[in-house]
């Protein structure tokens, strides 16, 4: 936390995966949602915790983040995710005012800022080929780094000549 108090962790994985918080001085760890949590990240004024988790309360099952409250609770903002989100990462944009997640269209990843009251949602970067695999802001967010990959494979059929 930015507090430098508490831990916030993912216990658990995936199905059976719930969101935790112990403090730095020890303790029995505290669970802060009854339903599955993933990947949490804790705002940066400390009052909330966005993570990501499946709805499976609704009839498709849908992947969904937002944030809850650092106390726990159920998810203060909530969001869906669309078709296009492969790889389920959510983290604070600085400020606090909005949740930043991936987006991959043909191969190819950006970063989408939604904001928490609800507005649209809008693409940050602007990449044009590989995908992202994993994006942080730096601690006094002035600076976004992205860890980019492409995947590229070939295939080599080896046949063994016959002694004839």
């Amino acid at each position: 936390s930015p507090d430098g108090r508490w831990v916030v962790l993912q216990r658990g994985f995936p199905t059976g995966a719930k969101i935790w918080r112990v403090s730095i001085d020890g303790g029995e760890a505290i669970p802060l949602t009854q339903m599955r949590g993933q990947k949490p990240d804790v705002s940066p004024d400390g009052k909330l915790i966005a993570y990501y988790s499946l709805d499976s309360g609704s009839e498709k099952s849908q992947w969904m983040y937002g944030a809850m409250s650092f106390d726990g609770g159920p998810l203060i903002n909530r969001f869906l995710f669309s078709p296009t989100v492969a790889v389920r990462i959510v983290r604070w944009v600085p400020g606090g005012w909005g949740l930043a997640y991936l987006e991959t269209i043909g191969g190819v990843s950006n970063i989408r800022v939604q904001p928490l009251d609800g507005g649209q949602s809008w693409q940050l970067s602007n990449f044009k080929s590989e995908r992202i695999d994993s994006f942080e802001w730096s601690p006094d967010g002035r600076s976004l780094a992205a860890v980019r990959a492409s995947e590229t494979s070939d295939v080599v059929l080896i046949q063994s000549k016959s002694a004839d």
